[in-house]
């Protein structure tokens, strides 16, 4: 069963963003280490082509806006058939959770998103790749400061932010 392709896409997107970009590397990013660094770094690796790092944007970050995407999008059809947002879990991870159900049940009782994009029970059939600068990229340093809505104070800052 699972030694075949039998419906198979590969889909190729060029992002061109039109407004400043940032995606946070995880923690304190670099800043921890080295001081001069802005206090939200774009997330990095080592490019073994160019030999230089360079950006990128993470392949589950994207699949994060799709399935939350889809999501929005089944939900729209039916409430019931969708994940609920304010448990963090599929509607039927309880159950799957309770008793050991084995790969066909598991699917089975899964919600339309967790069937595509996969829960703690079964895989994922979607798999995005990390999407690869092409050509120059140009950075730049952005100050911010984050305001309480509450009190209206300063609730952290002021910062430092590297977006594209």
């Amino acid at each position: 069963m699972h030694s075949r392709f039998y419906n198979e896409a590969a889909i190729r997107i060029s992002l061109l963003p039109e407004s400043p970009l940032l995606i946070k590397a995880g923690g304190g990013g670099l800043s921890d280490i080295d001081p001069t660094l802005p206090d939200m770094s774009f997330v990095r690796c080592y490019n073994a082509e160019e030999e230089v790092e360079t950006i990128y944007i993470p392949g589950s970050s994207l699949r994060g806006v799709l399935r939350s995407y889809a999501e929005k999008l089944i939900r729209s059809i039916d409430p019931s058939q969708a994940c609920q947002i304010t448990s963090k879990s599929c509607i039927s991870l309880k159950r799957l959770n309770e008793s050991k159900l084995n790969g066909p049940e598991a699917y089975l009782n899964s919600c339309y998103a967790c069937r595509l994009f996969g829960n703690t029970a079964i895989a994922s059939r979607v798999r995005v790749s990390d999407l690869m600068p092409q050509g120059p990229v140009r950075t730049e340093i952005r100050y911010g400061v984050a305001i309480d809505r509450v009190t209206g104070a300063v609730a952290h800052g002021p910062f430092e932010m590297e977006v594209v």
